[in-house]
């Protein structure tokens, strides 16, 4: 009886020191000096704005400041952080760079063994000037994107995740988890990925807007929700001809496996009117509005 008592003042003792030194003179002084934004004046490199974001979000426990201060370092590295690495290349050039002989490359999996094996292992590339460029690359928070035989450096969401994650609202770091699985769906309008994982997709964008419909970052998952949804429905960007087969079986196992999301009904419709049409993307099929479809929180 007498160990639990002390056991128990103990803890009452550890919990008022905690508590005195969150009220300390030196930590409400530390509140104080937490800039209401971040002053970017001076920094060059993506890698010098993220030092800077932490030592300002590292003074403060308010989350909604840390959260305000990270989406001022988000911009700015969106903005101007890929030019801490000057590195557009085509594909070709990048198959070089690893010391492999072209032949034909698809570019989406020389972008993957980039980000997975090289940008984490630059030691096992042969070319040093490129060796040097990705170690640049991983200390900036950049990873490869790519488009139409082409490779430049963009914001790594996910490691932006993984280095600031504990500092950010739950929020914040569903947003970085979808803007990181976001890159490279798309070559010349065409998804690079299969049906089945764009729709995967596009049901993870409806749940992060009915879970969070007030959130800032909303209005731009809503906008790409739609643009990845009309990609999906009608099989890319100005396509004409007859929808194709895979696609066809994409939107039947869509009305299986997510029958019970509110995006079902609008593929369900959708299918039924290609059905009408015989595949054919007919103007019918062209003129369907998606969005008059959509319930009231994923409208435009």
């Amino acid at each position: 009886m007498i160990k639990k008592l002390i056991i128990f003042m103990v803890s009452i003792l550890l919990c008022g020191i905690i508590i005195s030194a969150c009220n300390s003179p030196q930590s409400q002084e530390q509140e104080k000096n937490v800039p209401e934004e971040l002053n970017f004046e001076g920094v060059n490199t993506a890698a010098e704005a993220m030092e800077l974001f932490a030592g300002a979000a590292g003074k403060t426990t308010d989350q909604a400041v840390r959260d305000k201060l990270f989406r001022d370092l988000l911009s700015w590295m969106e903005d101007k952080g890929s030019g801490s690495v000057s590195l557009y290349m085509n594909i070709r050039r990048a198959v070089g760079n690893i010391g492999e002989e072209y032949n034909g490359h698809d570019s989406l999996d020389i972008v993957k063994k980039l980000n997975t094996i090289y940008l984490n292992n630059p030691e096992n590339i042969p070319d040093k000037k490129f060796r040097d460029k990705m170690k640049k690359m991983a200390e900036n928070g950049l990873v490869f994107a790519t488009a139409e035989g082409d490779v430049w450096p963009v914001v790594n969401y996910h490691y932006l995740k993984e280095r600031f994650g504990e500092l950010l609202s739950q929020q914040l770091n569903d947003y970085l988890e979808l803007k990181g699985n976001g890159l490279n769906n798309f070559n010349e309008g065409a998804p690079m990925i299969s049906w089945d994982a764009l729709s995967g997709r596009i049901v993870n964008m409806e749940n992060f807007l009915h879970k969070y419909p007030e959130l800032k970052e909303a209005g731009e998952i809503k906008e790409r929700y739609h643009y990845l949804l009309s990609v999906y429905l009608r099989g890319g960007i100005h396509m004409p001809g007859k929808i194709r087969e895979e696609l066809r079986q994409s939107h039947r196992h869509f009305l299986e496996q997510y029958k019970n999301t509110d995006t079902c009904p609008v593929v369900k419709k959708f299918h039924s009117l290609l059905k009408k049409n015989n595949f054919t993307r007919t103007q019918e099929v062209n003129d369907f509005d998606i969005n008059a479809h959509l319930k009231t929180y994923l409208q435009k």
